[in-house]
């Protein structure tokens, strides 16, 4: 890349990078989320962490929309990870618990 290239770079310089911010972010959250002390609160958990990276890719978005000259569909950057999560995930270990819990009640019984 030659000089002048370089000197119209749009680029951030790397203490106001977007992307850096978000990453840092995302891995600060992640670290400070509490880890399921039962099986029953692995739904929250998974919700919490899809929340997280939610708002990293928002966060991402965002860098992306402020650094180019054209409009950008937020949409695809919002609640992408929870929409993935809920309802799938989080139904399969609510069930699983759910079950796991009438077996123990009906070994209880018998």
């Amino acid at each position: 890349m030659s000089a002048a290239a370089d000197t119209t770079s749009s680029k951030p310089a790397p203490s106001q990078n977007p992307f850096k911010a978000a990453s840092a972010a995302l891995i600060a959250r992640l670290l400070a989320l509490p880890v399921p002390e039962a099986i029953g609160e692995v739904s929250d958990h998974l919700r919490d962490a899809a929340n997280i990276f939610d708002q990293w890719l928002y966060a991402v978005g965002s860098g992306v929309a402020d650094r180019v000259a054209t409009d950008v569909d937020m949409r695809p950057f919002q609640g992408a990870f929870l929409g993935a999560v809920d309802g799938n995930a989080t139904y399969e270990a609510e069930c699983a618990v759910e079950t796991a819990s009438r077996r123990r009640s009906f070994a209880r019984r018998a």
